[in-house]
């Protein structure tokens, strides 16, 4: 891919970073008896927009959410608080609210307890099937052109969690909302955080999945430029989620928008690779000092460090880790992308003996360290993948 999904134009014709045999995707796991293979990528930056992205096509199910968070208890409250409080700032309660890639309706459920309307949409039939049968309003809709209209548009306010980062076409998605919107709607946009990749040198989120890796500025600059203005931009959920309030231009402020041209600087992510090169090798030295091992987390976030870990020693990783947990069932029974490890119950880890467990969850490994301890009394090594490498938990 030579030039920019967003704006159109060259990307830098070198790369910030290169990987190989990686996870093709992070949903869709292979079964038992059909394994996949591994795929290569490269991270690039638009000479325009300055968009980081990479050169991978979307995978095949970018226009549906599939979502596990629903799962967690500590998200379920992250949510609700985070909801309650985007209600009541901008008087809300009982207006129509437009979720973009709903998934199952795990949100949907959230944001009818705070006292909102919510209406979902999605790309997947199943999804919006499972919505339904919840009793939640949502229909079968994604803006491939943004022309698709909403049954209920307009609406009064949207949020879009963890998608846009998905969407091959984003100023198309991006024109489907506004459309489905009254003048002066306020919308809640969130995307992983790359402003906090930098700072931690952290390699582990570049996944196909993922087409793109907004730090704050270059994600106000694509609002900005498709008419949203942002009006309050934090970092939330353990500095892995970048969060904005934005509010819909009128058509004449769309009109009379004039986006401020910028030069962006060279950017280095020798830092990311020395990391990835230091992380490996701790890695390794922890999986030769046990005797069982186990990863926690069936996350995009595994998937990628097995594979710099069996490009490095497939060997020693084979010999020493004996599977993956995760509380997800529809995950279980299946096979790490392009690695090949059983993914199990989280019961299999006392089941079998474990002496050391992993735990790479992103921001819900505290809450997966706390169940290990207290509730299941797991009195093995514990360590977690945090954004400066790994942590012994004592």
């Amino acid at each position: 891919m030579e030039n920019c999904r967003i704006c159109g134009k060259m990307l830098c014709r070198e790369s910030l970073m290169d990987f190989s045999s990686q996870p093709a995707s992070a949903q869709g796991l292979p079964e038992k008896g059909n394994p996949d293979r591994g795929v290569d990528f490269s991270v690039k930056r638009c000479t325009c927009c300055g968009v980081v992205q990479l050169d991978s096509p979307p995978v095949s199910y970018f226009r549906e959410v599939i979502r596990t968070a629903g799962l967690s208890e500590e998200m379920r409250k992250f949510r609700l608080a985070q909801f309650s409080s985007f209600i009541e700032k901008y008087s809300l309660q009982g207006k129509k609210i437009l979720e973009c890639g709903c998934g199952e309706g795990e949100y949907l459920v959230l944001m009818q307890e705070c006292k909102g309307i919510p209406y979902g949409i999605d790309g997947s039939a199943k999804n919006i099937e499972k919505c339904v049968q919840k009793g939640l309003e949502a229909e079968k809709v994604y803006f491939d052109t943004g022309l698709e209209k909403v049954k209920k548009a307009p609406f009064d306010a949207f949020y879009i969690l963890n998608f846009l980062e998905h969407i091959p076409n984003i100023p198309a998605y991006l024109k489907g909302i506004y459309d489905n919107l009254k003048d002066g709607a306020v919308g809640l946009v969130e995307v992983p955080d790359f402003d906090m990749m930098l700072e931690k040198d952290f390699f582990a989120e570049f996944i196909p999945d993922h087409l793109y890796y907004f730090t704050a500025e270059s994600l106000q600059n694509i609002l900005n430029e498709n008419g949203f203005f942002v009006l309050h931009t934090e970092n939330t959920f353990h500095s892995y989620i970048l969060s904005m309030q934005v509010r819909k231009m009128t058509q004449k402020e769309k009109n009379a928008f004039i986006p401020e041209k910028k030069s962006y600087e060279k950017l280095d992510l020798s830092g990311m690779k020395k990391a990835k090169e230091k992380f490996v090798k701790d890695f390794m030295k922890i999986l030769s000092a046990g005797k069982r091992c186990a990863v926690w987390g069936a996350s995009h976030q595994t998937f990628s460090v097995l594979g710099f870990l069996q490009e490095y020693d497939k060997a020693l990783l084979q010999k020493k880790l004996l599977f993956v947990a995760d509380s997800a069932p529809f995950k279980q029974g299946k096979l790490t992308p392009a690695t090949h490890f059983d993914i199990v119950s989280p019961g299999k880890i006392m089941e079998e003996n474990m002496d050391t467990l992993l735990i790479m969850a992103g921001g819900y490994s505290d809450e997966i360290y706390r169940i290990a301890r207290e509730k299941m009394s797991f009195s093995g090594n514990i360590y977690i993948l945090r954004a400066t490498g790994l942590e012994k938990c004592e």
